[in-house]
């Protein structure tokens, strides 16, 4: 028995045949959102990261988080999540600028940490 929306919401029959028909329409465009994925996990299973280096550390971190936010953000365009999709987006781009500083300050992964535990000490205080 077929499911709709209203009784299944996402995970329902009418919201796969969706997702297909999105799939379909932008054939094109996943599969070059596929093809950046699989290259940036080569890219990642070429690194060699000592733990002494913080900004390496840190930035391979960050990758690997843009990562797997990348990924998510084409399941949830595939299923035609489109307000979540664009907050997967803006994690994404926070990851960007945050690998930008470190590329071009040398005490970036100290300062934020430093600024992550102001956070979070603040979050506690409250």
């Amino acid at each position: 028995m077929a499911t709709g929306i209203g009784e299944d919401g996402f995970f329902s029959e009418e919201a796969r045949a969706i997702s297909k028909a999105i799939k379909r329409e932008h054939k094109q465009l996943f599969f070059y959102l596929d093809e950046v994925n699989k290259q940036a996990h080569r890219y990642r299973g070429l690194w060699r990261i000592g733990s002494r280096n913080q900004n390496t550390l840190f930035a391979a971190a960050l990758f690997q988080r843009a990562l797997i936010a990348y990924q998510a953000l084409i399941l949830l365009t595939q299923k035609g999540f489109r307000s979540e999709a664009r907050a997967t987006c803006r994690n994404i781009l926070e990851a960007k600028f945050k690998l930008a500083y470190l590329f071009n300050e040398p005490e970036a992964a100290i300062v934020l940490l430093a600024k992550g535990e102001k956070n979070r000490a603040n979050r506690l205080e409250i």
